[in-house]
């Protein structure tokens, strides 16, 4: 069974607890970045406040064309893409994202949740779906669960 409290930003590092802002004296701790493609302004803000009381950097952008360009210049931690996006399909932008040489973990965003979303997410090789509207604690549980996979060993320790 996953453990949520191991994952929490409370950790212990040298012996002293860290905080949820960037630590400059712990160079091992990696902070959270998201790259969300959402195209609905009100999905945008809710991440962002979201994000900010989570202690962690959001991008938002409208296209899957600027998260493609985002991805090759920034380092993200996670890539949230929305299930109703209006010009591609998300199963091909989730694969795009994912083929990247240093892909970032790649989630699905959605109204409507159930076993079938879920498989389809992980044959795009996606990690999971985050339902909407977003809340912290499910956004935290998520992200924290896709970077346990092997391969986002560095990025997990922020939790």
């Amino acid at each position: 069974m996953f453990d949520l409290k191991r994952w929490l930003p409370f950790t212990q590092s040298k012996g002293r607890p860290l905080t949820r802002e960037a630590d400059s004296t712990d160079k091992s701790r990696v902070s959270v970045r998201l790259l969300a493609i959402l195209p609905g302004q009100e999905d945008a803000e809710q991440l962002r406040r979201i994000a900010a009381g989570l202690g962690w950097s959001v991008s938002v952008v409208d296209t899957p064309a600027e998260a493609m360009a985002r991805l090759r210049s920034e380092p993200v931690t996670a890539a949230i893409c929305d299930q109703d996006l209006p010009q591609e399909d998300w199963r091909e932008v989730m694969n795009r994202i994912a083929a990247l040489p240093k892909s970032p973990c790649v989630l699905l965003a959605s109204r409507v949740m159930d076993q079938y979303l879920w498989n389809e997410v992980i044959q795009c090789r996606g990690y999971d779906v985050v339902s909407k509207p977003f809340q912290s604690e499910e956004l935290r549980r998520v992200v924290a669960f896709a970077l346990s996979f092997p391969g986002h060993r560095q990025a997990r320790r922020t939790f």
